[in-house]
């Protein structure tokens, strides 16, 4: 080295230059110890995940696959499963072949083609229509419609839907009504060919129930100039019910102007007009009147036409339910309900009486229904079989199954009903139609971590809840941070009163229980709804500091007695330029470990405020999947059971990336401790 006197700048480039060389061998160093290594990679592995997580799982709550389906790897170790998942049957109906309409005897139909059943004997007015495929327009799929008429030329009287018997009941006679159902159904035979039967099966398919309800009162006539003429429609004496009256008049010269003159009870109108359509929401009491006169120089050709304003449902209200049933290759036929119940008893599988009935297994009651098309596609609300105990039983290798979509549509023979139905015009069409049926076979593995009890893959969900887990730990921490640190360096500098009231204050918060507290403002902050994401970060970082400032303090007043920092006072520095340039890079390796513990304590604390339910948060955090996976709560005083082996993966795969998480700021913090601790220090 030259004996020539350096200047001051050439000092303080040496001295950058070396302080870089000296960074870049301690990053080298902390690198080749492997836990350090391993924990950064875990972190930012965890922290890419959380940045693309909106990529990677842009829709986490969406249905992937059955609910609690376990992770696919394990599935080659059960050999009692569908290896992969198929659609088991699909027909969107676009030619005729896939409906079966002409038949005598139902085993003639064969397996996967749409058939129809019906029991109309009740009623001596109903009768079966056919089973048809609509073609509803062109470039557009057909349907399998069934269609029943009600012919309303065939009167109806009470004692034709009515039976009244008389029942003796501690010695009083009780009038009964019975009310009869009319039921018609669409059916699918379908075999089951696979050797296991299936986790579970999903069923989607469009259906509508159209009913046409005619007029109750049509009338044509042609007024001559200055004529009139005068009507009366009578529903009976005593009945009342809501109608729409449509008159329609006909210009013969359009363009030219009509006059009229209408009445009806205390109803007078006078037109003049190029055009008449004349319509009124009324309620027919017993009967109508009404009186139209032409006072205009042309004849007119008139139509009045009067509909019930009651809806189908109220005329004919129908339910829809789902039932599933078993061929009897024996008999040829459906299974009978005694006949269902002895076979699922073979696999031990009792049925609720109120689920089993002659037609089958009821599998969903009281289905929507709507004169347009009804779309069942949420895969997750719709499953064939109604518990899991069934698939077994129904799904044995050549069973041949028979799905059911059943409308039972109740005639209450009440006057309203008779009087009604017997003034209709023409015949009451019951068109119900299916389309577009898809049958999904699932076995009960899927994905990496598998699906919770919604069929969301549980994988997207610990991606989507990184974010918020890591983002509560750091935000939480720093702030932490920010607090501890800037009271710790004031009050082991400044000392004297200062040090007293701020030692004070770090003594009552750690005197205070942290958890039932954070618990008890976690409540306050729900109570006055405040958005839970910032309610947890401000819970969390009100606690957290107090023993960093102390430790803090202790560190400065070590510094604080050193010979460089009575220099720089001597010097004339400022107080802020002696904590900023000598005693905060000395207390700058605690802060860094408290930094890898608080993030941990952190994101540990917000996992456990998630997991009991303090907080209820709409993020997918780690702690949030825990608490749903075990169903403990804090509203359920840790009641609520759950925990199964069927929900394992649910709890354990939330649980392992916690603890990864944990680990890797642990094995940071260590790596730099032996980094910088001259004890535990190693030579390289």
């Amino acid at each position: 080295m030259s004996e020539e006197e350096l200047n001051v700048e050439e000092l303080m480039k040496k001295y950058r230059e070396a302080r870089k060389v000296r960074r870049k061998y301690a990053i080298k160093q902390f690198f080749k110890i492997k836990r350090g290594a391993f924990g950064f990679f875990i972190i930012v592995s965890f922290a890419i995940l959380s940045v693309l997580s909106s990529i990677i799982a842009s829709n986490p709550d969406e249905f992937r696959h059955a609910p609690l389906s376990r992770p696919a790897w394990l599935k080659w170790t059960d050999p009692n499963t569908l290896r992969e998942d198929f659609v088991w049957y699909e027909s969107s109906f676009e030619t005729p072949d896939a409906i079966a309409s002409n038949y005598t005897n139902i085993s003639e139909v064969e397996p996967g083609k749409v058939y129809a059943t019906y029991n109309l004997t009740p009623i001596k007015s109903f009768r079966y229509g056919g089973l048809y495929h609509y073609d509803e327009g062109c470039n557009t799929t057909g349907s399998a419609s069934l269609v029943i008429y009600d012919d309303t030329s065939i009167e109806l009287s009470s004692e034709d839907v009515m039976n009244q018997t008389v029942i003796v009941e501690n010695n009083e006679t009780v009038n009964k009504t019975v009310i009869y159902n009319v039921t018609y159904a669409l059916n699918l035979k379908i075999e089951w060919k696979e050797d296991v039967p299936p986790y579970i099966v999903y069923l989607r398919f469009a259906h509508k129930l159209e009913i046409c309800m005619p007029t109750i009162y049509t009338y044509q006539a042609t007024i001559g100039r200055s004529g009139s003429i005068s009507k009366k429609f009578s529903l009976g004496p005593g009945i009342s019910i809501p109608a729409r009256l449509n008159i329609s008049i006909l210009n013969p010269e359009p363009g030219k102007e009509i006059s009229v003159e209408l009445s009806s009870g205390d109803l007078l109108i006078t037109e003049t007009t190029t055009d008449y359509i004349y319509i009124k929401n009324l309620t027919l009491q017993g009967s109508l009147t009404y009186t139209i006169r032409n006072i205009g120089t042309r004849d007119l050709d008139v139509n009045i036409t009067i509909w019930t304003n009651f809806p189908p449902e109220i005329i004919y209200p129908t339910k829809i339910d789902f039932m599933v049933n078993l061929w009897n290759k024996t008999a040829n036929r459906e299974m009978t309900r005694e006949e269902l119940k002895n076979y699922l008893e073979k696999f031990g599988v009792i049925p609720p009486e109120d689920e089993l009935t002659q037609l089958g297994l009821i599998v969903h009651k009281d289905l929507s229904k709507a004169s347009d098309w009804v779309e069942m596609g949420k895969i997750t609300r719709l499953s064939l079989l109604a518990r899991k105990i069934y698939y077994k039983p129904f799904f044995q290798q050549g069973n041949i199954i028979i799905i059911k979509l059943v409308a039972s549509t109740k005639i209450q023979p009440t006057p309203r009903f008779l009087q009604t139905r017997n003034h209709f015009t023409r015949t009451v069409k019951f068109k119900w139609s299916i389309d577009d049926i898809n049958l999904e076979a699932q076995g009960k593995y899927y994905g990496i971590m598998g699906t919770d009890d919604l069929g969301r893959d549980i994988a997207y969900m610990i991606i989507d809840g990184l974010k918020i887990s890591l983002l509560v730990g750091f935000v939480a921490t720093m702030a932490n941070i920010a607090i501890g640190v800037t009271l710790g360096l004031v009050s082991g500098y400044v000392g004297g009163k200062t040090d007293e009231i701020i030692m004070r204050i770090c003594d009552f918060f750690m005197s205070i229980p942290g958890f039932p507290l954070l618990i008890v403002l976690a409540f306050i902050f729900y109570t006055i709804n405040m958005d839970p994401l910032i309610s947890i970060i401000i819970v969390l970082s009100i606690f957290g500091w107090a023993g960093m400032a102390r430790t803090i303090r202790s560190q400065v007043l070590a510094l604080r007695a050193s010979t460089y920092v009575e220099a720089a006072k001597a010097s004339g520095a400022s107080s802020f330029y002696i904590i900023r340039k000598h005693i905060l890079p000395g207390v700058w390796p605690l802060v860094l470990m408290y930094l890898m513990v608080g993030v941990v304590g952190n994101i540990l604390a917000e996992a456990s405020l998630s997991f009991l339910g303090v907080l209820r948060p709409t993020w997918h955090s780690l702690g949030k999947m825990i608490q749903e996976a075990s169903g403990l709560t804090a509203a359920t005083g840790g009641g609520g059971g759950g925990l199964s082996m069927d929900r394992f993966h649910w709890l354990f795969f939330p649980g392992l990336f916690l603890m990864l998480i944990g680990y890797a700021f642990y094995a940071i913090g260590d790596a730099y401790d032996e980094l910088i601790n001259p004890k535990r220090r190693k030579m390289f």
